[in-house]
């Protein structure tokens, strides 16, 4: 049994989230440094938890700004797609050389020891690749992309909307393609925790998401 915690940032609302089953094993998908600082490691000890790695669903600072962080205190090892490996070692791509005076403090991790592929299986979930907002961005699918039951949607899709396609490396027809993936793979019941937001039902998401109908709307079948 899958069971989670969430964490939300109070400035930019990202989520980070810990991932622990019955033996006490754990992992934690995408880390910020104020999160884990001021309450990540402080759940891990309370619980008895043994952190077995950090997972990005993708390169981004508000993503990764906690690898750094988790990866000196525990030792364990940062895993991340392949194609966005290069997001932690890079501001430009990563967005933390847009952070001022707070670059130097968020705008890096440590290396990826761990580069994942579409189909891996990381801590009893399925490695969905949906690129678009990064060309490295995943879902992660409890127990699998056949009957997910819970499905980690990073910055792909939100309740309320879908990540941007307009920050370095970004792309419209590749979201596109990974949106409608998505939709044939989600059921009524999945229960989706997102990158943003709140988490809900893939059936609640498709009842109040205007911006994903929007999306997928403005595209003809090509």
């Amino acid at each position: 049994m899958l069971k989670w915690k969430r964490f939300r940032h109070p400035l930019f609302g990202s989520n980070t989230y810990v991932l622990y089953n019955d033996e006490g094993e754990a992992v934690i998908v995408d880390p910020t440094e104020l999160v884990v600082r001021q309450s990540v490691l402080r759940f891990i000890s309370d619980e008895n938890l043994k952190l077995q790695m950090v997972i990005n669903t993708h390169g981004h600072w508000d993503h990764i700004s906690g690898n750094r962080l988790l990866k000196d205190t525990y030792g364990i090892p940062i895993a991340i797609h392949e194609k966005d490996r290069e997001f932690l070692l890079r501001p430009d791509l990563n967005l933390g050389a847009f952070l001022g005076k707070f670059q130097e403090q968020y705008d890096t991790s440590p290396p990826a020891d761990i580069t994942l592929r579409d189909g891996d299986r990381i801590f009893d979930m399925e490695v969905i690749h949906t690129p678009g907002h990064t060309p490295g961005s995943i879902c992660l699918a409890y127990p699998g992309r056949d009957e997910p039951s819970i499905v980690l949607t990073g910055d792909t899709i939100f309740m309320d909307s879908i990540g941007r396609v307009d920050l370095p490396m970004g792309s419209e027809e590749e979201m596109l393609k990974s949106l409608r993936m998505l939709i044939k793979i989600l059921r009524r019941n999945t229960l989706i925790l997102p990158g943003h937001g709140e988490v809900g039902t893939w059936e609640r998401l498709e009842e109040v998401n205007a911006v994903l109908r929007e999306f997928l709307n403005s595209w003809t079948d090509s």
